[in-house]
């Protein structure tokens, strides 16, 4: 399984299979699969009180596990549309790093952090090279390049001859690259 496949493993069943080991009661996990639930109905404003008419806890036994679960870092609130929501992103960011050390070497992992860090550098300098979001043409090219295991730094190199070259087409970063690749092959 490739570290992108990863995300399509089901919340649910990561969340019971490892929810022991990151130190979640059974109380704590029952209130998270119903904050899912709720949230994958569309609510996203689910406090104590919302639990409670779902629940068989008490608005004070479940306003308890709010904060446990808000200080262990499971969940946490964001404004969204000037309204409170819940998310349970830092929980399925835990589930899915537990998930990848359990299927992946250490060795794989920390390779697929950094990759992932070059990429988002890759994407910030090609969004500040042309001054705006990147389309997803723009994205899965980049994404190309980086996949292809193209040395990082033919990349970073042809990155700033765009920049200075001010190039504002990706293909003209692409030809930059190739150019540079061909160049070190026959150095070769």
């Amino acid at each position: 399984m490739s570290f992108n496949n990863v995300n399509a493993v089901n919340f649910q069943f990561l969340l019971l299979e490892f929810y022991k080991k990151i130190n979640m009661t059974e109380e704590e996990l029952v209130v998270v699969l119903l904050i899912d639930h709720l949230l994958q109905d569309g609510n996203t404003f689910i406090n104590a009180k919302t639990l409670a008419l779902n629940m068989n806890y008490d608005e004070k036994k479940l306003d308890k596990i709010l904060t446990v679960l808000l200080e262990k870092h499971y969940i946490d609130y964001q404004v969204k549309e000037k309204n409170l929501a819940i998310t349970l992103e830092p929980l399925v960011k835990i589930l899915y790093k537990k998930f990848q050390e359990s299927i992946f070497t250490e060795e794989d992992i920390l390779h697929n952090e950094e990759v992932e860090k070059f990429r988002e550098k890759v994407f910030s300098s090609l969004t500040k090279i042309f001054g705006r979001s990147l389309t997803p043409n723009e994205m899965n090219i980049a994404n190309d390049w980086i996949a292809s295991e193209t040395d990082y730094k033919i990349i970073e190199e042809a990155l700033k001859t765009a920049a200075a070259r001010k190039f504002t087409n990706i293909n003209l970063i692409d030809r930059e690259i190739v150019r540079r690749i061909r160049e070190s092959e026959s150095r070769i």
